[in-house]
Order: C-alpha cells, then sequence, then structure tokens
C-alpha cells in the first residue's frame, strides 16, 4: 500500500494567518500593509489546499487592496483570478460573485471602461435584485453607480 504524503499543514496555517492579518488590515483601510499580507499568503500557499471560495475570497481582497493603492491592472487581475473560483464555489447567482463583478464594474469604471463598467455592474444588479431585492445595501449601491455613469 503506497504512503500517503503528509499535508503541508504548517505553510497552509502560516498562509491562513497571513490572510486574516490581510482581512483585519483591510477593514482598517489599511491598504499597504493589507496587500503585502495577501501577497505573502499566495507565497505561502501550496496549490489546492484552500477550497475556491477561500482562494477566490484572497483574490478578491488583494485586489481591492491593490485597488485602493490605485494599482488598477494589478487589481484587476486578482479580482478576475477570483470570478471562476467564486462561481465554482458558490454558482454565477450568489451574492458573493456578484460583489466581484460589482467591484470589478467599479474599477473598470475608475479606469474609464464604462461601457463595460455598465455591463459588470448590470449583471451584479440583477443577482442582487434577485437575491436581496431592491432596497439592499448591495443593490442600492450598484444602482447609485450605475447612476453616476449614466450621467
Amino acid at each position: 500500500m503506497k504512503e500517503l504524503e503528509k499535508p503541508q499543514y504548517p505553510k497552509a496555517q502560516s498562509a491562513q494567518a497571513f490572510m486574516l492579518r490581510g482581512e483585519i488590515l483591510l477593514s482598517m483601510e489599511s491598504w499597504e500593509q493589507a496587500r503585502a499580507s495577501f501577497e505573502q499568503a499566495l507565497e505561502r500557499l501550496p496549490p489546492d489546499v484552500l477550497p475556491p471560495g477561500h482562494m477566490s475570497n484572497l483574490h478578491h481582497n488583494l485586489g481591492l487592496a491593490l485597488m485602493n493603492l490605485g494599482l488598477h491592472k494589478r487589481a484587476l487581475v486578482h479580482l478576475e483570478r477570483s470570478l471562476p473560483l467564486s462561481a465554482k464555489a458558490h454558482g454565477t447567482d450568489h451574492p458573493d460573485y456578484a460583489i466581484i463583478v460589482a467591484n470589478i464594474g467599479m474599477l473598470l469604471a475608475k479606469t474609464g471602461q464604462r461601457s463595460q463598467a455598465v455591463k459588470k455592474l448590470q449583471r451584479a444588479l440583477a443577482i442582487f435584485e434577485q437575491y436581496h431585492g431592491p432596497g439592499h445595501p448591495s443593490t442600492r449601491r450598484v444602482q447609485e453607480e450605475l447612476a453616476r455613469l449614466s450621467g
């Protein structure tokens, strides 16, 4: 019988500690420190250790930190990496997926890609309206961004 390889728990635990630290720093709007923590988590993660939803969150959060630092091209790379992972974890009609789509739309708007931004925001709005209804803060936030882009 073949002996199973021992999982690389120390590396995964270290990566999860950096992810948690990054999430705390992100909530404190310490963008540069959050970016560094998320990047350290990615460096320490062995392939396929975390489930798709967790990897999606890691790339999404790194994308948000980069976006707030004005590093839009790098932010878009990570936001786009998080999208298929979220779809795999939750499906494409889930609010977690819609949050990523909305953030990609807002980033595209910041970079002057209005028509692409509107498409992403409309997709996010449809998901939020279906899942949460018209009065939910996520729904209203996307409606406001679409209105701003139209005006």
